[in-house]
C-alpha cells in the first residue's frame, strides 16, 4: 500500500483558493512572487518583529525599560533582513515605542510567543489533511485569569476585522480557546493612542468552530482536485478586491503570452511556509 498523501494547509491557502483557482495556483503551486515585496507589507512584518521580541521578554521576566529596549535591539537587527529605508524602519520603531508607552506592562501574560502549530483536520484512509499556523501570541488576561489567542495586525486606517476569518477560525480550533483578540497597531499619524492601539475581541463557539471545519475539509479537497487534475477557473470577480489581485496583469493578458509575462514580472519563491513571514 503506498503512503498516505499529506497535504498541509493554513488559513492562506484557503483564502487564496476560495478567491480564486488561478490565482491558487500562481501563488501556491507556480510559486510566483512580486520582484520586490510590498512596501506595506515589509513595514507590518518589522512590526511583528519588535512585537514579537515584547512578549517575549515579558515572557523571559523583563520588565519596563529593559523589556522595551530588548525588543527595540532585536527588531532593528532583524530589519535588515528587509528591504525598507531607513525612513520606514523608524517609522515602524517609533510607533512600536508609543504602542509600548500607551500598554505599559499590558494585560497578557505570555503562555506562548510566535506558536507554531500543526493538526490534522482530516484524515482517511488515503489522505490526511494537515493544517497548520503560527500564532503571534498565547496570552493568559490577568485581570480575569483567562487564556486568549493574539493576533498583531498593523493597519493604516482605522477599520473592524470580520470575525467570519479562516485565520481565527483556525487559531480557535487548533488552541481550544474560544477567545481571539486582534490587537491592533496603527500606523496614523493623526489619531490618539487609544484609537491607533485597539484590541478586538471575538468568541467562538463550538458549533461555529465546526461548521468551519466541514467547509475547510471542502475548499481543502478541491485544492487536491484542481492539482491532480490541472483545472484552475478564474474567478474574475476577485480580481479588484482590496487593492486589486497581484496576477491581474497575468490575467489581462492572452494564454500564450502569461509565461513570458509571469517571467518579467515575478520570480519563483520559495514554498509557502506560515512559520516564514
Amino acid at each position: 500500500m503506498s503512503d498516505k498523501r499529506i497535504i498541509r494547509i493554513d488559513a492562506h491557502t484557503l483564502n487564496t483558493v476560495q478567491s480564486c483557482a488561478r490565482e491558487a495556483k500562481f501563488s501556491l503551486k507556480d510559486l510566483l512572487v512580486p520582484m520586490v515585496k510590498a512596501e506595506h507589507l515589509e513595514m507590518g512584518i518589522l512590526g511583528h518583529y519588535f512585537l514579537a521580541g515584547f512578549y517575549q521578554a515579558r515572557k523571559d521576566g523583563l520588565k519596563g525599560k529593559a523589556r522595551v529596549d530588548k525588543a527595540i535591539e532585536e527588531g532593528r537587527l532583524k530589519s535588515f533582513e528587509l528591504s525598507l529605508e531607513p525612513d520606514k524602519r523608524i517609522e515602524v520603531e517609533k510607533e512600536f515605542f508609543n504602542y509600548c508607552l500607551h500598554v505599559g506592562e499590558d494585560i497578557w501574560e505570555p503562555m506562548e510567543v510566535e506558536a507554531y502549530f500543526a493538526k490534522p483536520l482530516y484524515e482517511d484512509d488515503e489522505l490526511m489533511i494537515l493544517a497548520e499556523g503560527i500564532i503571534d501570541l498565547v496570552g493568559k488576561n490577568i485581570k480575569d485569569d483567562r487564556p486568549e489567542v493574539i493576533d498583531h495586525k498593523l493597519v493604516w486606517r482605522k477599520s473592524e476585522p470580520f470575525m467570519l476569518s479562516n485565520q481565527f477560525f483556525m487559531y480557535s480550533w487548533a488552541t481550544e480557546y474560544q477567545n481571539i483578540v486582534i490587537n491592533q497597531f496603527g500606523m496614523q499619524k493623526t489619531l490618539p493612542p487609544n484609537e491607533k492601539f485597539r484590541r478586538l475581541p471575538y468568541s467562538y463557539t463550538q458549533a461555529m468552530i465546526d461548521e468551519w471545519i466541514e467547509w475547510a475539509i471542502y475548499w481543502a479537497k478541491l485544492w487536491v482536485w484542481y492539482q491532480d487534475n490541472g483545472v484552475y477557473p478564474p474567478n474574475y470577480t476577485s480580481c479588484d478586491k482590496f487593492s486589486g489581485c497581484q496576477f491581474r496583469d497575468l490575467c489581462s493578458t492572452t494564454k500564450d503570452t502569461r509565461d513570458w509575462k509571469a517571467s518579467v514580472k515575478f520570480k519563483v519563491g520559495k514554498v509557502w511556509d506560515p512559520r516564514s513571514r
